[in-house]
C-alpha cells in the first residue's frame, strides 16, 4: 500500500473515531474496561475474496430490489438489523 493511501485511511480513522462507543456491541466483549481514547493505525491489509464479494453484492441487490418493490419488507429489515447492528 502506498503512503498516500495509508495516510488517508489513517486520517479517516482518526476523524471518525468515537471513544464513547468502545466496549459496546457483540464484538466488544472485554473492551469496556480498557477505556481507549484514540486509535493508532499500524498496518493496513487488503483482503480479496472475489467469489465471496460477488455473492454478497448479488444478495445485497436482491434485498434492495425487494425493498423497492415493497416485497418481504420484514426479511429485508431483519437481514439489515442482523448485519448492521
Amino acid at each position: 500500500m502506498d503512503e498516500e493511501t495509508f495516510t488517508l485511511i489513517d486520517m479517516l480513522m482518526q476523524e471518525t473515531w468515537e471513544s464513547e462507543y468502545v466496549g459496546h456491541g457483540r464484538d466488544a466483549k472485554g473492551l469496556e474496561d480498557l477505556r481507549f481514547s484514540k486509535v493508532k493505525v499500524t498496518k493496513i491489509q487488503r483482503i480479496e475474496n472475489l467469489p465471496l464479494y460477488e455473492h454478497y453484492a448479488q444478495y445485497q441487490r436482491q434485498l434492495l430490489h425487494e425493498a423497492a418493490d415493497g416485497k418481504n419488507t420484514m426479511r429485508v429489515i431483519s437481514v439489515f438489523n442482523t448485519y448492521f447492528s
